[in-house]
């Protein structure tokens, strides 16, 4: 095959919060390979996705929820092919079950549509498959190569993996991390944190595999703002409503943040399960006319709150390295971010940014207060937090380092 494609799958795509995949898989089409998206679980038609998002969701095949036919279709067609490789990847698929019966049923939803994944590459002429997370999307692409190579297929499939954290650190047994490193073919991490936990847990042999390629942000779409003259104090946040990231400490370092900088306003974007509770919490603490809601918003329109903002603020209990901080430091919006994890690794504390540590809503009272008093630090911190991003996560770069990194295996 002369042709260079791979696929792409995640286990939801495109989403609100997969703007970096969606910008990698086109910089890699723009390279003259052909990449195929799919995609576990459609996103719901209601996402609040942008133009762009929207075409991508079009193009992107869904293997659920899946119709009988093409599902009972898939196995009748690998048991055909191979009825051996497909009974031993059956078994392969159960024995990944670490934790007993329900996770072994788990497992055999992943091989039945690890069945559907083979025969839809199939069909597509790829033989390499990329996925981002180590969650169901890898499981899935493991067990499709598994059977496809034990099938006798030549050349043999590959698949390579991107990790980001927080949440496959929080268990690597669930998520299978050991094997899925093992197994993989290349496996990409968007941080020095997360590739140490890569290496504290795989064979120190397959090390040589692990890259380290930092995500980036397109630096001709997150410009500087025009500079203003106004008497504003506007934080912004924009993150999903989960728990770990840290909503409720930011709340309740509003009271003494209103009561330094009474003109202080706090916009949260974004929607999730904790925003009911959040809400409540906002009339307990009588904040209500200094905080607005703004739910889940496309990508772009995101953007453009951005250019209200005088301080970003993200108090996560844990993160990778948030594509928001760099958004905001790439528009010279100074930052204000819980010392956890990979964020050290963008922010550097009192040079292009400030670090707090995490579940303390006192300290990052007292740093949102600092910089909403002092523009002089504000504009230090902007125009350095630029610098940074421009010279460590640019998009165009990180989404070269994934060329180079597939180029091979594609």
């Amino acid at each position: 095959m002369n042709e260079r494609a791979c696929a792409y799958l995640v286990s939801r795509y495109p989403s609100v919060t997969h703007t970096f995949v969606v910008n990698e898989v086109r910089a890699l089409r723009a390279a003259g390979i052909r990449v195929e998206t799919a995609t576990v679980r459609r996103p719901p038609a209601s996402d609040p996705l942008s133009g762009p998002d929207h075409e991508e969701r079009e193009r992107t095949w869904a293997l659920l929820p899946a119709p009988p036919l093409r599902l009972l279709a898939s196995h009748v067609s690998a048991f055909a092919r191979s009825p051996a490789a497909y009974v031993a990847t059956l078994a392969a698929a159960l024995r990944m079950g670490h934790a007993g019966g329900r996770a072994r049923l788990w497992q055999l939803f992943y091989f039945g549509e690890a069945m559907m994944l083979w025969r839809w590459m199939r069909r597509h002429g790829i033989r390499h498959i990329h996925v981002h997370h180590a969650n169901v999307s890898a499981d899935v692409a493991l067990l499709a190569c598994l059977y496809a190579n034990r099938a006798g297929a030549d050349p043999r499939w590959t698949w390579s993996l991107t990790l980001h954290g927080p949440t496959e650190f929080f268990d690597v047994d669930a998520h299978k991390l050991a094997r899925k490193v093992a197994d993989a073919s290349a496996v990409i991490c968007i941080s020095d944190f997360a590739r140490s936990q890569v290496a504290a847990l795989a064979d120190p042999a397959t090390l040589d595999k692990v890259h380290t390629v930092r995500c980036g942000v397109d630096l001709t779409a997150f410009r500087p703002r025009a500079s203003r003259e106004r008497d504003s104090a506007e934080i912004l946040f924009v993150a999903a409503m989960s728990r770990r990231k840290g909503h409720v400490v930011l709340l309740e370092a509003m009271p003494s943040v209103l009561e330094a900088v009474p003109n202080a306003r706090l916009t949260l974007a974004g929607d999730g399960p904790e925003r009911p509770f959040l809400e409540r919490r906002v009339e307990e603490l009588g904040i209500g006319k200094a905080v607005r809601f703004m739910g889940a918003l496309p990508h772009d329109r995101a953007r453009a709150l951005y250019g209200e903002a005088d301080v970003f603020c993200l108090p996560s209990f844990a993160e990778g390295v948030p594509v928001v901080l760099m958004e905001a430091m790439a528009m010279e919006i100074p930052v204000v971010a819980s010392n956890v994890m990979g964020v050290p690794e963008l922010v550097d504390d009192e040079v292009n940014g400030l670090l707090v540590p995490p579940a303390r809503a006192d300290l990052l009272a007292e740093a949102l207060v600092r910089l909403l008093r002092d523009p002089a630090l504000r504009a230090r911190l902007g125009t350095a937090g630029r610098e940074r991003v421009g010279a460590d996560y640019d998009g165009a770069a990180a989404a070269a380092a994934v060329q180079r990194i597939l180029a091979p295996l594609v």
